[in-house]
């Protein structure tokens, strides 16, 4: 019967298409049960540590998050791309060289950012964000800070590898699946479980995957003699990815980090559940992300612009259904859904819908960031990213003086939509790609066209 609906679905698509699903359909069950458990966690926290426990926990993990961008320098999308062009031409060395010269680079920075902040933590704690329980969380985040960017370097290079799977497998699974084993365990025993040990359980997962991933890729790579490092050719062409990535991180986080500082724990806490929830959208474009970035590179090298778009096209049009169906859902049992972690979670039901709202559009564009970068116009991927960022760091703190949680929400669907539909205007016109085609029924249905690619 698979193997039926396998063929089915073949002779609609175009080959490029149909490998991006297939490929994205094995990603999809390893990060959906990634987020499943993910999501077993943090109501597990919500209901153990309250709206103020889990609003430390996760602040602390976005601080580092977006300390960990300082420290990759914008590497793991050149890796992506060097490494796919570089597997299709069966150039080993080139895949080595670009590894070893990452190892250092981006690896020596996070170890050098996360020893000055692990000396900070008790003023961020106690004087910046006035919560002095946050001091032993964040300390221990940081320190597995570099060990976590070796895992994303690892995962950004078996995507480049066409080991879509695997790579989601040890970065949106592995790492929870291990966190949730060892809280079971401890309440199994009965353990009280506080915001340290907590922190405690989340860095020894990533820990165990960062050591997994490093010898399952070791095995696997072909690793040159000469070892030859161009520091100054990754950096130059990733440069304009860090400041991107910085731009997107600072404004998808500026909110939790912002609403820490002027706020309190408790708003924090209903604050990041409402922006898991609603990152539940985009779920699915990060897998085809994974999936169509080697592809944009290899075939836009190539020229093979018209079997590109056609990949392209279809993609978003099924993202653009898949978020419209989350959107709806969120809706109408959005604070139902919201209740599952406590009672006092349902008061996040509007900041749930207005981000929502932005992560709709988000999935809708597709993967426009993926097509600038791998088509090698992330210069102006990160004009676009600055612009709107300017907007959100001027306009952040007052909305959130004026409104609370309601109004980082606000901001940060401004800027979530302004980049995304700034950068699919671009990539459409510097391209010449026609990415989007939503009333083409026929298309998100999967039915052939005339000039589609057989």
């Amino acid at each position: 019967m698979l193997k039926n609906i396998k063929t089915k679905v073949s002779a609609y698509l175009d080959v490029h298409t149909f490998e991006v699903l297939t490929k994205s359909m094995s990603s999809s069950v390893v990060k959906v049960a990634g987020m499943f458990i993910a999501f077993l966690i943090s109501i597990y926290l919500g209901r153990t540590l309250g709206a103020e426990g889990l609003g430390i926990i996760n602040l602390s993990f976005r601080i580092v998050n977006i300390l960990i961008i300082f420290g990759m320098l914008g590497i793991m999308q050149i890796i992506i791309r060097e490494v796919a062009i570089a597997h299709e031409e069966k150039n080993h060395e080139h895949i080595s060289n670009v590894m070893n010269t990452a190892y250092l680079m981006s690896g020596g920075m996070t170890l050098l950012i996360s020893l000055v902040f692990i000396y900070l933590s008790p003023f961020l704690a106690n004087t910046v964000f006035n919560e002095p329980r946050l001091t032993y969380p964040l300390m221990i985040a940081l320190l597995v800070m570099a060990p976590q960017a070796f895992s994303q370097m690892f995962s950004a290079s078996l995507i480049g590898r066409r080991k879509i799977w695997q790579s989601n497998l040890a970065d949106q699974c592995l790492n929870v699946l291990i966190s949730a084993l060892i809280f079971f365990v401890l309440w199994l025993y009965e353990v009280s479980l506080t915001v340290d040990i907590a922190a405690i359980v989340y860095a020894i997962g990533r820990l165990v995957v960062t050591v997994g991933m490093g010898l399952y890729w070791k095995k696997i790579l072909f690793d040159s003699k000469k070892k030859v490092y161009q520091f100054k050719s990754l950096y130059k062409k990733a440069y304009p990815i860090f400041i991107t990535s910085l731009s997107l991180a600072i404004m998808t986080n500026s909110g939790i980090i912002i609403l820490g500082i002027i706020s309190d724990s408790k708003n924090v806490g209903l604050y990041t559940v409402a922006a898991r929830l609603a990152e539940l959208t985009t779920f699915l474009l990060h897998v085809a992300n994974s999936a169509v970035s080697p592809k944009i590179s290899s075939l836009y090298k190539q020229n093979r612009i018209k079997e590109l778009e056609t990949m392209l096209q279809k993609t978003t049009q099924f993202l653009f259904l898949i978020g419209l169906v989350f959107f709806i859902t969120f809706i109408f049992l959005g604070e139902y859904i919201l209740a599952i972690w406590g009672e006092e979670f349902k008061e996040a039901y509007w900041i749930l819908v207005i981000l929502c709202f932005g992560q709709f559009i988000n999935i809708s564009t597709g993967a426009v960031g993926q097509i600038l970068t791998m088509t090698g116009n992330q210069k102006k991927q990160r004009a676009i990213a600055l612009k709107c960022l300017f907007v959100v760091i001027v306009l952040m703190p007052i909305f959130i003086s004026l409104w609370g949680s309601i109004g980082a929400a606000l901001i940060t669907t401004v800027g979530i939509a302004s980049i995304n539909i700034a950068s699919l205007y671009c990539a459409q016109k510097v391209t010449g790609l026609k990415i989007v085609r939503f009333l083409d029924i026929k298309g998100i249905m999967g039915r052939k066209r005339k000039g589609d690619v057989k």
